[in-house]
């Protein structure tokens, strides 16, 4: 039957195989935790404490309750032995959400590995619902309603969990493991591959400027941008040398062409995993930089987390655990010029270690910009469940990745007094705003058709309070030019 228990700003639901709790959760917000097992964690990822004190209000009995928080309310109802735990979600008492009946509880949680399920929340449809959001990949799709969406990261796409109803509602998908949502005609679906719980929040706001303000008080505010970075970046693949690099310049110069950056891209460097210009190529980078801003242009460097043995730095790296590990097998997660694997952003300890390289080699040299690349990161094959990081296994964590790479790099630029932090990243998870991260779309193709895809992309990360996003001009990979 299961039993409701009514405190200040919570309900709390349990039965056989569910505890659910639904919470005030900041102003029109509430958050709701629910799992298998016997206790909820008290795990936040990125979602900040709440910026306002709550007024969530609760009434009712043992049998069926509501929480009122401002514009936001659900009723929880404990109902029978196969149908309970109802819930069912409002905005300003109109019903936005409810609980799709699809068997039991147990029938939605298939068990994974220790704690750990394979957790589904599935909601009835809206006649008439339009979703935005989700993150981007290349797909002619603003209108996320009659589609579906794996939640993973990979070039050219970022799996940010966030949408915006046209019934003035945002749900917040709390879950960093890899999985999926369907919003199609059936239903409304958000699945976790390999999850402790489910959590989630739903949010209103009067207009869907003020739903986004909910999310980014939930998520963070991306900080001002740099009038410089507005200009023109230039850069191609690749500059191989610094007299390319400033041959290149002086031309733009010598022409009176504006120019706010120039990108000096990948291997650069002397080995993967030596954060440092190879001297052979670039013999004096502290030269290089002066001429550079003394023509008004900002020197940016590409930065890989990709490492191999023959680097100076992996059996430091590997022996306090800084780099994502393997649950089976060798070390080897990405096959380029190579075998690599990646650092381990989220562990604390590996920040410190590898700004300290990038500030040596890079940042004193006169480098204050970086494009983080491969920032989802690049694993091939897409097992998550092999790859171990200090945050957890890489089917409950994964999608965590881009978000701690932009974290290490825009708290070793703060450390430094930057004021001004932009970060061009190839991926990107709700938080990523606050850090500087200037996503960008990653290698699509050089056609018109990915031109068209570019712009309903950009406005999907938008509607994911990531309003820093931009695209290669030209894009990247096959240069089409027949394409229409």
């Amino acid at each position: 039957m299961g039993i409701l228990t009514l405190k200040k700003g919570k309900i709390i639901f349990q039965r056989r195989d569910e505890l659910t709790v639904v919470e005030a959760y900041g102003k029109d917000c509430i958050r709701c935790r629910s799992t298998k097992n016997s206790r909820l964690l008290e795990e936040n990822w990125t979602l900040l404490a709440p910026k306002e004190e709550s007024e969530g209000v609760v009434d009712g009995d043992g049998q069926c309750a509501t929480l009122t928080n401002g514009m936001v309310s659900v009723k929880v109802e404990a109902g029978n032995p196969w149908y309970g735990g109802v819930l069912t979600w409002y905005r300003d008492k109109k019903q936005i959400l409810h609980t799709k009946f699809e068997g039991d509880y147990t029938g939605r949680n298939v068990h994974t590995e220790g704690d750990h399920y394979q957790i589904k929340v599935i909601f009835d449809a809206n006649p008439g619902e339009h979703f935005y959001g989700l993150g981007q990949e290349q797909e002619d799709i603003f209108d996320r309603k009659g589609s579906t969406c794996n939640l993973q990261h990979y070039n050219t796409k970022s799996a940010v969990p966030v949408l915006y109803s046209s019934l003035g509602y945002g749900f917040f998908w709390n879950n960093p493991a890899p999985g999926r949502c369907e919003t199609t005609k059936n239903h409304t679906m958000w699945v976790a591959d390999s999850a402790y719980q489910a959590d989630y929040l739903v949010y209103a706001g009067r207009t869907p400027a003020e739903v986004l303000k909910k999310y980014c008080d939930l998520t963070g505010y991306a900080p001002s941008f740099p009038e410089w970075a507005a200009g023109f970046w230039q850069s191609k693949l690749r500059y191989e040398s610094q007299d390319e690099v400033l041959e290149t310049a002086r031309e733009y110069k010598k022409r009176g062409i504006p120019l706010a950056a120039i990108v000096i891209d990948y291997f650069h460097w002397t080995e993967q995993g030596e954060w440092k210009f190879d001297p052979k190529y670039w013999p004096d980078p502290e030269a290089m930089c002066r001429e550079l801003k003394e023509m008004g242009i900002q020197p940016v460097v590409s930065i890989w987390p990709t490492i191999n043995p023959a680097s100076e730095n992996y059996r430091a790296m590997d022996d306090e655990n800084l780099l994502v590990r393997t649950e089976n097998g060798q070390y080897g997660t990405f096959d380029f010029y190579g075998q690599q694997t990646f650092i381990d952003p989220t562990n604390p300890k590996t920040g410190s270690f590898v700004w300290d390289k990038v500030k040596q080699n890079y940042y004193d040299k006169g480098i204050h910009n970086f494009w983080l690349d491969e920032a989802e990161p690049e694993v091939h094959p897409q097992q998550y469940s092999n790859l171990k990081l200090y945050a957890g296994n890489g089917a409950q964590t994964a999608m965590l990745y881009p978000y701690y790479y932009s974290k290490m790099f825009y708290e070793g630029l703060k450390k430094e007094g930057e004021e001004e932090i932009i970060l061009l990243t190839r991926a990107a998870y709700p938080g990523s705003q606050k850090f500087g991260s200037l996503v960008w779309n990653g290698d699509i193709a050089s056609t018109f058709e990915a031109l068209r895809i570019s712009v309903k992309t950009g406005l999907s990360m938008a509607m994911c309070g990531i309003p820093w996003w931009n695209s290669d001009i030209g894009g990247f990979h096959s240069g089409d030019i027949r394409s229409e």
